[in-house]
């Protein structure tokens, strides 16, 4: 184990979070500790009647895991590791007593585990499971550990131990996988999902998703190892998945297990059973969305099998009832191969109803359109209710998606309506909607000219003008537009943003061709500290009048470091003001920024003359003399 310090912990962890876990030690909140090569494991009382197991690896840095709520990188770690520096004697050598027991005989070893599982019979569980022969799966023993987690586990160890737990229970699974014993994998991982449903039946909270994560790993793999099972043996498996598919709810996608199970001989099995379990007698929602997803799945385990005519047997039977069941229809077609029949399915029905258009049945008219014309048939298009339709599915999504605007438009120019569409766009399209057209099509120029006399235009497609401007070296425009979008509340979250344009290379540009007015009027327009950054990074050389503006107006954001990067670029009247500024603003915040403040205080001092020095720093200390622990740390360090 090599050597940490406290200064380690305090960059690691953060300052915060180091004072908090110092409280925790100073107060012998640390209970027992384990140390073994690189990993140091111990308890730390906390809020929660029973403690906190804390496990921390020290390798290159440090890694720490708690069953807190925090998980990791928490105070409890912290306390832990101020325990091992202080008092390493008080911890448990695990490689020191793994050595010992080595040497001892088995009649001792059997005497030290009677003494431990009189101490705690839990560890029996672990002991048996570890016991489990590998020629055949004791499936007793799975179930038996999973109902040790299910009676106390979770609520002792929280959910991040009980994944553990799980995690080393699928890796039985996993092993029966790698050694081709399939129906005993299948087995772990389907006790495994039964338990996950019933846990999360009972309500167990999951927000970081790691029970999820697990038992989604199971499915995945369950559905794996069933392939390779025999048919007899699939067949057992269908109605305990059935039953597990009927009670989850939850995103675990068991759904898919049944795409293990499947084959031609047990699919009508299946079928019956799936249909069976449409409820009749619930809300007509419910009814429906259990419908929907019984044909969904009904159709593409058929198509799965290459059974295209019973997909569509399953549908028909089942009855067109809505959209939803017409956009089945069209999508088994599809896999036929039977494109102009499709098209015109689609195109009966999504008039056929009084409401608007499903966008889905839109989609679905061009693409099915686009295969019939590729594929050289002739078909008699209504060239104005294509039109129509392509700027219906313009005018109604909330961004022009490129890959539904290229079959919209290779549609359109097959059938010689592009131009009246580009008319179209440009006189009854939302202004937004127009622009990413134009801008798709590379008409800049013209996207440019809305842009700039819009007023509903969002700030990040007003950057992605802007860019498209920059590229075609139309300067004026690209700055007019980054200036608008920044204007408009144009928002980056540390150096990126949601759309593509290179915003940084926009703002320096903005502030190597404007002159002093206009870069006044961005400064005064920025009111996102990502956006701040940025400018003030570019106008280190140019203006660093303007720089310190926006220094100040986001100085609560900054931290000592980036404030100490930011000095080294300014001049020196402007370092003592945003140095003098940056510790009044932070000291009144929390007495955790003291330390900060003192080593700023230094810097000043270093470039300050001794009168100018003695003035500032008797009129801070007055003005501040009831921080009584900043007075101190200010009197040791610096006087």
């Amino acid at each position: 184990m090599r050597d940490i310090t406290e200064d380690e912990i305090k960059s690691e962890f953060g300052e915060k979070t180091f004072l908090r876990g110092l409280d925790y030690f100073e107060s012998n909140q640390v209970g027992m500790g384990v140390v073994k090569e690189t990993t140091i494991a111990g308890t730390v009382r906390g809020s929660m009647p029973y403690p906190y197991m804390v496990e921390i690896e020290i390798e290159d840095g440090i890694t720490c895991r708690c069953t807190c709520p925090v998980e990791v990188m928490c105070k409890h770690g912290v306390a832990l590791l101020l325990q091992w520096i202080n008092l390493n004697d008080s911890f448990v050598d695990a490689d020191h007593l793994l050595a010992s027991l080595r040497k001892k005989s088995k009649e001792e070893l059997i005497s030290i585990i009677d003494s431990i599982l009189t101490d705690d019979l839990t560890i029996a569980s672990k002991l048996a499971f570890s016991e489990i022969v590998k020629e055949k799966i004791d499936t007793e023993a799975v179930s038996k550990r999973l109902r040790h987690i299910d009676r106390g586990f979770l609520d002792y160890y929280a959910v991040s131990g009980v994944a553990e737990e799980l995690e080393d229970i699928k890796v039985v699974g996993d092993n029966c996988a790698e050694e081709g014993r399939f129906s005993d994998a299948v087995e772990v991982y389907l006790s495994l999902i039964e338990w996950g449903v019933d846990v999360f039946e009972s309500g167990v909270d999951d927000s970081d998703g790691e029970l999820g994560d697990v038992v989604y790993c199971c499915v995945e793999d369950f559905t794996k190892a069933a392939r390779e099972l025999e048919e007899k043996q699939k067949r057992n498996l269908i109605y305990r998945v059935l039953d597990i598919i009927d009670s989850e709810n939850y995103g675990l996608e068991t759904d898919n297990m049944l795409y293990g199970l499947a084959t031609e001989k047990n699919i009508p099995v299946i079928e019956t059973e799936l249909l069976k379990r449409i409820p009749t007698s619930e809300e007509s929602s419910h009814v429906e969305y259990s419908r929907r997803r019984i044909l969904e799945l009904l159709s593409d385990l058929y198509r799965e099998l290459g059974m295209l005519q019973d997909a569509l047997r399953v549908i028909e039977e089942a009855g067109l009832k809505n959209v939803g069941d017409y956009v089945l229809m069209a999508k088994v077609l599809m896999d036929q191969n039977e494109h102009e029949k499709a098209f015109d399915f689609v195109r009966e029905h999504m008039f056929s109803e009084e409401d608007e258009i499903d966008m889905r049945l839109n989609d679905l008219y061009f693409v099915l359109l686009h295969k019939v014309l590729s594929e050289g048939n002739r078909i008699e298009v209504n060239a104005e209710e294509a039109v129509a339709l392509a700027l219906y599915a313009l005018s109604h999504s909330v961004y022009v998606n490129s890959e539904r605007y290229k079959v919209i438009r290779d549609v359109l120019k097959e059938i010689g309506e592009y131009k009246n569409f580009m008319s179209f766009v440009k006189e009854k399209c939302e202004e937004s909607v127009a622009i990413e057209v134009l801008l798709y099509e590379d008409y800049v120029e013209e996207a440019i000219s809305i842009a700039l006399s819009s007023t509903t235009v969002y700030p990040s497609l007003l950057i992605e003008v802007a860019e498209a401007a920059r590229k075609k070296g139309k300067i004026k425009a690209a700055i007019r537009l980054t200036l608008e979008a920044v204007k408009e509340g144009l928002t980056v979250k540390e150096g990126f943003t949601w759309v593509d344009a290179p915003v940084d290379e926009l703002v320096k540009l903005v502030v190597a061709e404007s002159d002093d007015s206009v870069l006044k009027e961005a400064v005064d327009y920025i009111h996102n500290v990502g956006i701040a950054r940025l400018f003030a990074d570019s106008l280190l050389e140019k203006n660093q009048e303007y720089m310190m503006i926006l220094l100040k107006r986001f100085i609560r954001h900054i931290k000592k470091e980036e404030l100490l990067k930011y000095a080294t670029e300014l001049e020196i009247g402007y370092q003592k003001e945003i140095f003098c500024f940056w510790i009044s603003e932070f000291i009144n915040r929390s007495h955790l920024y003291y330390d900060d403040a003192v080593d700023i205080l230094k810097v000043l001092k270093g470039m300050t003359s001794e009168e100018e020095w003695e003035l500032y720093i008797s009129t801070f200390m007055e003005k501040n003399k009831g921080k009584k622990k900043l007075m101190e740390k200010i009197e040791a360090a610096l006087l």
